[in-house]
C-alpha cells in the first residue's frame, strides 16, 4: 500500500525506500521489516489462514483496535481531502463508506507496517 500526498511535498508514504532514506542520514546498519497488521473484525476462513495462521484473540483484539485507529485518522483527515473531493457533501458520504466498509465483518482489510531497526 502506498499513500501519494500530492502539494508542495510530494510525499510518498511507503516502505519501499525506507532503508536506503536512513542510511543516505548516515545510519550504517539499517534493517527494515514489513508486518501486515489486520484491520478490523477478521472471521475464520481459508483466506485468512494462508495470511494469519492461526488468527488468535490477541490478534483479533489487535485487528479491532486497528479499526478505530483508522477510523480516527480518516475522521481527522477528511476535511484535508479537498482536493480530491471539492464538495463538502461528497467528502462526508465518501468517510461514511469507507466507515462502514471498515466496520464490515465481510471484509477483510490489513495494513502494512514497517519497522526500522537502526544503529549510528
Amino acid at each position: 500500500m502506498t499513500f501519494v500526498l500530492s502539494g508542495r511535498r510530494n510525499l510518498i508514504l511507503d516502505g519501499e525506500h525506507l532503508e536506503q532514506r536512513f542510511i543516505d542520514r548516515g545510519f550504517v546498519d539499517v534493517k527494515v521489516i514489513q508486518k501486515d497488521i489486520i484491520i478490523g473484525e477478521w472471521r475464520s476462513s481459508i483466506v485468512i489462514c494462508q495470511f494469519f495462521s492461526p488468527l488468535d484473540s490477541r490478534s483479533a483484539a489487535y485487528g479491532r483496535a486497528a479499526r478505530g485507529v483508522w477510523i480516527g485518522a480518516l475522521t481527522a483527515m477528511i476535511e484535508h481531502l479537498t482536493e480530491f473531493y471539492p464538495d463538502k457533501a461528497k467528502r462526508r458520504e465518501m468517510a461514511d463508506k469507507v466507515e462502514a466498509d471498515l466496520n464490515n465483518p465481510d471484509y477483510h482489510f490489513f495494513c502494512p507496517m514497517y519497522w526500522t531497526v537502526v544503529t549510528s
